[in-house]
């Protein structure tokens, strides 16, 4: 689980390659570890690594190396599947700086049980859609009552507990911002990029393991 950590946060930064071929084994005898893991490290973990400030960076990654807590990932939406730059969830700064979250999310895996939780919110309305994106790091939302999780219920990987999320007046403070404002997509398709890449791997992995069998 700290596989995209660097070493002085605890982890072993194995690299893509590396972690593509952990990913690849596991697969070979479960899918849904494998997703887990995939997930951890490919998307929330690797954002808060990229850009997460040096505090929150010291705050969690020693704990998500450690397995001791699990990164959520929050992008896709009733209304933006594959497009996902459509997204409607709304982050509004308020005059005290602080951010209020509104609107929801799809497929949040893990997200009940996570240390925190990545957010692709638009800040800017008036922007083009790509361009009018921020991302934010939510603590514990699974016991936040600003948060509304409720089970998907999925075909094959059960395992993998993943939810819609309902945000409702969320109110985050104003470093709760991670990377910079209205650049969140860029942000985005960091993450993606390698979660795209260890789903590939868990795809060679199960196919090995239907050969072998």
């Amino acid at each position: 689980l700290g596989m995209v950590v660097p070493e002085e946060y605890g982890g072993t930064a194995l690299g893509a390659l590396g972690i593509a071929v952990v990913v690849e084994e596991i697969a070979r005898f479960d899918g849904s570890l494998a997703l887990t893991v995939a997930s951890h490290n490919g998307l929330g973990t690797s954002h808060l690594l990229r850009f997460g400030s040096e505090a929150l960076r010291k705050k969690y990654l020693p704990a998500l190396a450690a397995g001791e807590k699990l990164a959520a990932w929050g992008l896709t939406e009733p209304g933006s599947g594959s497009d996902a730059a459509s997204l409607r969830t709304t982050a509004v700064r308020r005059s005290d700086g602080h951010w209020v979250i509104s609107g929801e999310k799809l497929y949040c895996s893990q997200a009940k049980s996570a240390g925190f939780l990545i957010l692709a919110a638009r800040t800017n309305p008036h922007a083009v859609k790509q361009e009018g994106i921020s991302t934010f790091l939510i603590p514990n939302p699974g016991s936040n009552p600003a948060i509304e999780l409720t089970r998907i219920e999925t075909m094959g990987l059960g395992p993998v507990p993943t939810f819609s999320a309902h945000f409702r007046d969320l109110v985050l403070p104003p470093d709760a911002r991670s990377g910079a404002e209205n650049k969140g997509w860029q942000c985005v398709l960091g993450g993606l990029d390698n979660e795209r890449l260890y789903h590939g791997a868990i795809g060679v992995g199960a196919s090995q393991a239907i050969i072998d069998e």
